[in-house]
């Protein structure tokens, strides 16, 4: 599991004295660049997983929330993290619905034809809280996305009926899905996108969500959104992660560069050991910590 993936802004448009990592002419290579290194532990794993935070589209976005921060990135970078070995794509967050339903549907169907799973975000309430589903080694797996807020602008960042958005991870939503996926005998991830920016541990908010997930049945919980390292906990013997930080993003915030990817070996359903990888995203580019 990685952390917050943008991949725009500033890696077309550099701050002064930074180089440009991303050209127009290059652009297949240049996002393939950004993920080499860490490449072969992502092809390494049964499944790989990040947090897709952006709108990936191939046109000018105009029309975009009227928010304080909106980016986008080219539907190239869905092709490249699947050539990193990233299998799934949660899009649960603040950001999928930047630039409203255009950018929604365009960035569904660039993650689609990259061959990423997906979940979290949809064009009503009902295909935004929907699972991904597969299988991995013969066992039966749910992956479900939430976002933990609906935003404070108008139109809000939340999918409700008839209108797209991310999945509100709600404490009502969280136990009815889980549950419902349990039920049907498979095991369970959630990812949660919620808790402050920048701070060392989870709120009291996102942490009983978070457990509350286990209580309903969920296998495992991963968190983001902080943009930096939270702890672990141990809840009913299942692994709860509350912020991966960030994998792929352009913040030049000395905290946020100190990250990792995280390993976890299940034995079934069941909890069996976990690894941190760290990392360092130096040159916005997430690299091996030596």
């Amino acid at each position: 599991f990685g952390g917050d993936v943008m991949g725009g802004r500033r890696y077309e448009t550099p701050l002064e004295g930074e180089r440009r990592l991303v050209h127009d002419a290059t652009r297949q290579a240049d996002m393939r660049a950004l993920l080499a290194t860490m490449a072969p532990t992502l092809r390494a794993a049964d499944l790989a997983s990040v947090n897709l935070e952006i709108t990936l589209s191939a046109r000018e976005l105009t029309t975009a929330a009227p928010k304080s921060y909106v980016f986008y990135a080219h539907p190239e970078l869905a092709h490249a993290l699947a050539w990193a070995g990233v299998d799934y794509a949660a899009q649960g967050n603040n950001h999928v619905y930047d630039y409203l339903d255009q950018g929604l549907a365009d960035t569904m169907a660039a993650v689609k034809a990259a061959g990423l799973g997906h979940s979290g975000a949809g064009a009503d309430r009902a295909a935004a809280i929907a699972p991904w589903r597969t299988s991995l080694q013969g066992e039966a797996w749910s992956f479900l996305s939430f976002v933990g807020w609906e935003g404070r602008v108008e139109p809000n960042q939340v999918a409700e009926a008839g209108k797209g958005g991310a999945a509100l991870g709600d404490d009502a939503t969280i136990v009815e899905t889980v549950g419902r996926e349990t039920a049907a005998g498979r095991a369970v991830v959630v990812q949660y996108h919620g808790s402050r920016e920048y701070s060392p541990e989870p709120t009291a908010e996102s942490r009983r969500r978070m457990l509350a997930a286990i209580d309903a049945g969920a296998d495992l919980v991963i968190g983001h959104h902080p943009h930096v390292l939270q702890g672990f906990e141990i809840h009913q013997g299942q692994l709860v992660a509350y912020s991966l930080g960030n994998f792929l993003f352009d913040q030049y915030i000395h905290e946020t560069q100190a990250s990792m990817l995280l390993k976890v070996w299940m034995d079934e359903s069941r909890f069996a050991r976990a690894e941190i990888v760290p990392i360092d995203v130096r040159d916005y580019r997430p690299v091996p910590a030596v």
